[in-house]
């Protein structure tokens, strides 16, 4: 008889039941200390780190001055705005804490997974601007208000229920960084640990045991754990602990650096004892053997996990890999992984130039701020949904590639090659696609707001309900009247067009009903281009199956979590 499952399947995922993702959030607060941590011990930016102690984390530099560090986590990919009640929360308490050790902080800092929200450029919507937690710091620091901002300002100064000049101080010591996402950061800290001396050439496992004793010592900071002679022979505190259970929410870089050592330093000394006791001569045939047996480095391993994927399926370790080299800073040009499967994985931040992806599975992959110069993606790459934010990829080819409903925006791809390219619903705003030949590739509902097309080759390319709003069309090669007119833009943005064509009006939308129509339009072009392939989505770095929704059970049907193209 097999094992049964203890509840109703159709009772699974509950929404009150959200224990696992505070355990994830716990987590990830003691994976920032570990990363501040291993930081100070490669540039001395601290001397101790502190747990729980008044915030999150607490970090004393040399002088004495205080860095305060507020964590969150959201599990869903939207930016923090300044009225999300955990920024509210977070710069209520920075403002306690200002009050009473104003001379003695240096920093506040609001540490997340997520970005903060920045509008726009050329928004000037004002309630674009108070969502922006960028922005209100901006105005209030510098108290030059415009009259018509004011009154929202006031609004979320009242919030805070604060004196003025206690937020204001806030503020301008107030930083937002932006930290690893919750895919995969529990690999981390074991990769950023290979970066340091004598760690970098240590076995994985090794450093995965490193690792480990190292959130040790940050979850006994967390938990007051001490023991019973400490606790009941120390007196007790004005926060109701006892003086050792105070002291206990300090790790020094001191007790770390002994912590991420000692393994090392043991391995140092064993070799130290037998070189003295052997005579020369098997001193150095020990050396030649250790040196021709010595184990794989954890970025050697990272990087032959990565190139074993070339026309297969990925290994169960190829997340922890990507994340090493990335944290290494590695270069992998030249690297061929044509026939690869990275459906919905993560290679952004990696130097992949002049890298072979010929045919590679790659719906939903992400290759955000990747450097893809002459990277070669044609025959047919699947790049559904697919990611390209603030990538380089100057003289890239992705002639006959599917890119449907990809983001390519803040992409520079001068010269490149997209000659039959799917990018109907794609976004390749605020783009540099200078020279670059785009000749029958299909553009239907993309976005090319703000972006630089000057001298493409637009030869029998499909422009319908293209947005081509500020766009530089000037002496594009292929492009006449007919399919000019076929686009839309905003009335106050038109494009840039060279001589004999001209502009005729023709508005993307005329209201925030339309746009939002424009936008699900492009949302389930992206939805589509994944089901293709797919047969389902992707969710924080997995592929998720979703089979057809059934009418008399909407309760077994899956939602697709998928925002927007970043419109």
């Amino acid at each position: 008889m097999g094992k049964e499952i203890p509840f109703p399947q159709d009772e699974y995922g509950l929404s009150k039941d959200r224990a696992a993702d505070v355990r994830r959030a716990f987590h990830y607060q003691d994976t920032v200390g570990a990363q501040l941590l291993i930081g100070s011990l490669q540039d001395n930016s601290y001397v101790e780190i502190w747990f729980e102690h008044y915030e999150d984390i607490i970090a004393v530099k040399e002088n004495g001055l205080i860095d305060v560090y507020q964590v969150k986590t959201k599990s869903s990919e939207s930016k923090w705005k300044s009225n999300d009640k955990s920024v509210i929360d977070s710069i209520n308490r920075f403002c306690d804490l200002e009050k009473k050790y104003s001379k003695s902080i240096r920093r506040y800092f609001f540490y997340s997974n997520n970005d903060v929200y920045i509008p726009q450029s050329s928004s000037n919507s004002i309630d674009d601007i108070i969502r922006s937690p960028l922005s209100i710091k901006d105005l209030i620091i510098n108290e030059k208000v415009d009259a018509e901002i004011e009154p929202s300002l006031n609004k979320w100064i009242d919030r805070i229920q604060q004196p003025f000049a206690i937020i204001k101080a806030v503020l301008t010591k107030m930083e937002y960084i932006k930290g690893k996402s919750l895919t995969g950061f529990q690999y981390e800290v074991a990769a950023e640990l290979s970066t340091l001396p004598k760690i970098n050439a240590l076995p994985q496992h090794v450093v995965k045991d490193i690792s480990d004793s190292l959130l040790t010592i940050i979850n006994r900071a967390n938990s007051l754990d001490t023991s019973a002679i400490e606790l009941y022979l120390s007196i007790t505190t004005t926060n109701g602990l006892s003086e050792n259970q105070n002291i206990n929410k300090r790790i020094t870089i001191n007790e770390a650096r002994k912590v991420v050592y000692k393994i090392p330093n043991k391995i140092f000394y064993k070799k130290i004892k037998s070189s003295l006791v052997a005579v020369s001569i098997i001193v150095i045939l020990s050396f030649l053997a250790f040196y021709n047996l010595k184990p794989e480095s954890l970025l050697e391993r990272s990087i032959r996990i990565l190139k074993s994927a070339k026309d297969t399926s990925i290994p169960p370790e190829f997340d922890e890999a990507v994340s090493a080299i990335r944290n290494n800073k590695f270069p992998l040009d030249n690297i061929d992984l044509s026939g690869a499967n990275f459906q919905c994985k993560d290679l952004s931040s990696l130097t992949l130039r002049r890298g072979i992806f010929i045919g590679i599975r790659g719906t939903g992959v992400n290759f955000d701020s990747s450097n893809l110069y002459l990277a070669q993606f044609g025959r047919f790459s699947e790049l559904n949904a697919s990611s390209f934010k603030n990538a380089l990829m100057d003289e890239s080819n992705f002639e006959n590639a599917n890119m449907i409903g990809s983001s390519l925006n803040n992409t520079i791809a001068r010269s490149a090659n997209f000659k039959n390219a799917t990018l109907n619903g794609a976004n390749l705003s605020n783009g540099d696609f200078t020279s670059s030949d785009f000749s029958k590739v299909n553009f239907t509902q993309a976005e090319l707001n703000s972006t630089n097309m000057r001298y493409t080759i637009l030869t029998e390319a499909n422009l319908q309900d293209v947005n081509v709003s500020n766009a530089d069309l000037r002496d594009t090669i292929g492009l006449d009247q007919k399919m000019l007119d076929k686009t839309c833009f905003s009335p106050k943005n038109p494009p840039i067009v060279s001589a004999p064509l001209i502009i005729n009006a023709r508005s993307c939308y005329n209201n925030e009903s339309k746009h939002k129509e424009r936008q699900i339009m492009q949302h389930a072009l992206k939805v589509v281009g994944m089901m293709s392939i797919l047969n389902g989505f992707c969710d924080k770095g997995k592929v998720i199956n979703r089979p057809p929704d059934i009418p008399s059970r909407p309760d077994l049907n899956i939602e697709i979590p998928i925002s927007s193209n970043d419109i």
